[in-house]
């Protein structure tokens, strides 16, 4: 699974707390931006 799909889902099931460990965390960063602005979710960050 993407992770992407993986992000949504974590999303839409509510979780309150994801922690990433990801090396580019500018690339994490982009990724789960995309993913809230996809399902029109809002983004802190």
């Amino acid at each position: 699974m993407a992770f992407e799909q993986e992000l949504d889902i974590y999303l839409r099931s509510r979780f309150t707390l994801m922690i990433l460990v990801m090396p580019e965390e500018e690339r994490a960063l982009q990724s789960v931006k995309q993913v809230c602005d996809k399902a029109k979710r809002p983004c802190l960050s």
